[in-house]
């Protein structure tokens, strides 16, 4: 099965920095996508974005194609979420939300997880549904992570995938209708970046999406 991704991330107009942050780790075998936003009101809010997708994802760039990377996951979150809680200095008390996906290629099954308000939605040519709750806590106990990661199990063509956040699904009434109709449109990457051209025009926080589609 062959799938389609695309990735968007633009700072708010007139902000110097984005505190969003988007990452993708894409092998033969495994596709890992994170979405992150640092809290405003809250001290370095880039920095918080790019750590912790950074230190959640390294393991899996790093890792040897024989390593249980499902065992990974869990100390992966662990380790990301303390390092934020651990930072010191100018940047203490920093904190990120998180969406993630972990897709295996081979066995065709895929793994979730979410921190916060930022969104996870199934999509089909008919519908939108939301796999997580969008939650206003922003620090999740560390003890509990890895018991947070969701198993969606078998995948099939005409299934997608986007993580959101806030200053995306926050910014346009009927949001989900039109990410639904821009991704099963005949050309999904035009439709897309017409679909984040509309948003510009009313931006006021800074906005990333991902998509995965599976044809």
């Amino acid at each position: 099965m062959t799938s389609q991704l695309y990735t968007y991330s633009q700072a708010a107009p007139g902000r110097s920095h984005n505190g969003d942050h988007l990452r993708v780790y894409d092998s033969d075998k495994l596709l890992v996508l994170a979405v992150s936003d640092g809290v405003g009101g809250r001290p370095c809010d880039a920095e918080a974005s790019a750590l912790l997708c950074q230190t959640v994802l390294r393991p899996f760039e790093q890792q040897d194609e024989w390593l249980p990377w499902r065992q990974m996951l869990g100390p992966a979150l662990q380790e990301g979420f303390q390092q934020l809680y651990e930072t010191e200095g100018a940047c203490q008390g920093m904190r990120a939300t998180l969406v993630l996906l972990a897709y295996d290629k081979a066995r065709n099954e895929l793994l979730y997880f979410g921190s916060g308000d930022s969104e996870l939605l199934l999509l089909s040519d008919v519908e939108e549904a939301q796999l997580l709750t969008p939650a206003s806590s922003f620090e999740p106990s560390l003890a509990l992570l890895p018991g947070k990661i969701q198993e969606f199990g078998r995948l099939s063509p005409g299934m997608a995938f986007a993580l959101a956040t806030d200053g995306f699904t926050d910014n346009r009434e009927g949001y989900r209708t039109e990410l639904r109709l821009a991704v099963f449109s005949p050309d999904m990457h035009n439709r897309l970046d017409q679909l984040m051209a509309l948003n510009r025009a009313t931006q006021y926080d800074d906005m990333s999406l991902a998509v995965l589609r599976f044809l």
